[in-house]
Formats: C-alpha cells, sequence, structure tokens
C-alpha cells in the first residue's frame, strides 16, 4: 500500500535524522508488493503457495538490503517463487522475476523451409506473417507474435496468397504473446459460427480462494476471407500468454487439430501496477480456463497429438511436428 504523502515526508525526515539513506523504504517497499499479490494473485491455491511463509522468508533480507538494485532483485527472488511469467517487477535496474524458460525450443525455421516448401516463402505488409505452399499442396501460415497493433485483418492477405489449398498449417511455435484482439482478428477467418472459447474468473476478495462470477469469451466469423476447411495448429513449450488465447480459440473448432507439444501455461492476464516510487509490478488476477474447465495455468493446453522430437529428427533435417501435422491433415480430407 502507497504511504500518504505526510507520513511519506515524516519517514523520510526521521531516516535522514540518522544519517542513513533517504532512498529507500524498505519496508514499505516490501509491504506493497507483497499485499499487491496477496489481494490479487489467481493461483496461490491452484498452486498450493504459502504467501504468507513466502514473505516471512523474504522480508529481513529486503529490509537488510544496502540499496534499491538489491532490493529489487531480493523483491524479484520472492516474485519468482511464484514461477509465472505473468508476475514481475520493472525497475530502473531491470525486470526481475522468475527464472529465463528453460525447454527445448524443438522449432528451427531452417528445417522448416528445408525441402517442405513448394514456393517461396512471401509475407504480408507488416512482415508478422508469412505464407507458403508445401509440397503436397497443403497451405503454410507461420505467426510468431502477436505484438503490434491493426495488422491481424493481414491474414485476408495471406490467405489470397495462397489460394485455393485443401487445407492450411498454422504453425505458432515460440509466439510469446502479445494483444488477444491481433489473436481474435486471425482465427476469426477460420470461424464457422459463434463459439464460446475461453472461460475467466477474477479475484475478487481478500482470500485466496475469493473469486468473482464466470463470464465466457466468444469468437465469432469475419473477415474478408474465410478458410473452414481441414486446419492443423502447431503449437510448442514456449506458445504463451495472447498465443495461448489464440491456440483456444483455434482448439474451439472442430476442423481444427492442434498438433506438437503443450503450451507454456499463463492462464491470465496480468494487473499492472504502480509502487509509490514509480516501480511496477504485474501481478496475474484472473484465472483462465477451456470452456470445459481445465484451468491451464503452469499445466498448459497439451495438443490434441502430441509428437516427439529428437536428435536424430534434427540431424536429419525433418520437422516431426510439421509431419505429424500434414498427415493429420491428409486423414481429414
Amino acid at each position: 500500500m502507497s504511504l500518504p504523502r505526510r507520513a511519506l515526508l515524516v519517514l523520510l525526515l526521521a531516516v535522514g535524522c540518522r544519517g542513513e539513506p533517504t532512498s529507500p523504504r524498505p519496508a514499505t517497499l516490501f509491504d506493497e508488493v507483497w499485499d499487491a499479490f496477496d489481494r490479487h494473485y489467481a493461483f496461490f491455491d491452484l498452486g498450493h503457495i504459502d504467501w504468507t511463509a513466502l514473505g516471512a522468508a523474504y522480508r529481513d533480507s529486503v529490509g537488510a538490503a544496502t540499496d534499491d538494485r538489491e532490493r529489487a532483485r531480493l523483491l524479484g527472488a520472492m516474485i519468482g517463487r511464484l514461477n509465472d511469467y505473468h508476475a514481475d517487477l520493472a525497475t530502473p535496474y531491470g525486470v526481475f522475476g522468475p527464472p529465463p524458460i528453460a525447454y527445448a525450443h524443438h522449432f528451427a525455421p531452417d528445417l522448416v523451409r528445408r525441402g517442405y516448401f513448394a514456393e517461396p516463402v512471401r509475407s504480408t505488409r507488416s512482415g508478422r506473417i508469412y505464407f507458403a505452399r508445401l509440397q503436397d499442396g497443403t497451405g503454410y501460415v507461420y505467426i510468431g507474435s502477436f505484438g503490434g497493433s491493426g495488422w491481424g485483418g493481414e491474414i485476408d492477405d495471406a490467405l489470397a496468397g495462397l489460394g485455393a489449398v485443401p487445407s492450411i498449417v498454422v504453425d505458432i511455435r515460440d509466439n510469446g504473446g502479445g494483444d488477444e484482439r491481433i489473436g481474435q482478428d486471425v482465427a476469426a477467418r477460420f470461424y464457422d459460427r459463434t463459439r464460446v472459447y475461453r472461460v475467466t474468473r477474477f479475484r475478487s476478495g481478500s482470500g485466496h480462494g475469493d473469486f468473482g462470477s464466470a463470464s465466457s469469451m466468444s469468437l465469432s466469423p469475419a473477415g474478408a476471407r474465410r478458410f473452414t476447411g481441414p486446419v492443423a495448429l502447431v503449437t510448442n513449450r514456449f506458445d504463451g500468454s495472447s498465443a495461448e488465447d489464440f491456440t483456444l480459440m483455434m482448439r474451439a473448432l472442430p476442423h481444427v487439430t492442434t498438433v506438437g507439444d503443450t503450451t507454456l501455461g499463463l492462464g491470465s492476464n496480468p494487473r499492472t501496477m504502480t509502487l509509490s516510487d514509480g516501480w511496477t509490478l504485474r501481478v496475474p488476477q484472473s484465472m483462465q480456463s477451456t470452456p470445459d474447465g481445465f484451468v491451464y495455468q503452469w499445466r498448459g493446453l497439451p495438443p490434441a497429438i502430441a509428437v516427439p522430437w529428437t536428435a536424430a529428427d534434427t540431424a536429419s533435417g525433418r520437422d516431426p511436428y510439421l509431419d505429424a501435422a500434414l498427415a493429420a491433415l491428409q486423414r481429414r480430407r
């Protein structure tokens, strides 16, 4: 919680009279961070996380830190114990939170290009969407991010460029997310009718298990071009956040088969909060699930067809995820 300005002034004056540094307020800063998560974080119960115990483990070390950089590092270490890549602390010294993702990528663009395409790969105006026909006539679309704004409608250009293909592979491997609205723009071109793709509940009380009523998110067909033939959506462990929203949108469709590996498992939209010293927190405050109630935080969204990837696959120049996607599409033609 932010201290009232008057109380803050008194505190700074008192510290200054003792001859100590006046910039850090370790107890106040710690409480602001701890309280923000205690009041808003959505997954304490799901993750069996004892936030009180974590706070007790870090409070003294944060208070004993000699400068803001060390304080930020320690607070980030506490937040990092949640293992939630939507939870972090942004400071002038960097962003502090969970350790880097340690999964194997299982995606090498040069392997995708080697021997699979029947024509040169093209891109849309923004350079966000790549597309081409594969050797068997299947259309291929790659989207590596949903970042930026306003380009989702370019999927129309990609679909027009592919022409009359019997099926399409939509590949979103290594897509870290971005703006859900862009994902909606893209996915709407594959929709046949309005469908619910996600259910969300927000923290709404002091208890870690207190949530408001569930709300459903749906998507309807839109756009100048549509494709409702067989589609394979290829995912991997680096697909998180809005890429998982897009996965939810696509897996709601009966003509879409998901192939590859389970997604990262970021099942919330974070709330950004500014602390009294200007540092900012991201606190996941909602619990998202599939329409049938599967909460995918930490667990990820598993594909319908899980595919192993071995060192031999890499050495051979093959992409087993893409091979499996093409095989699945052949069965649906």
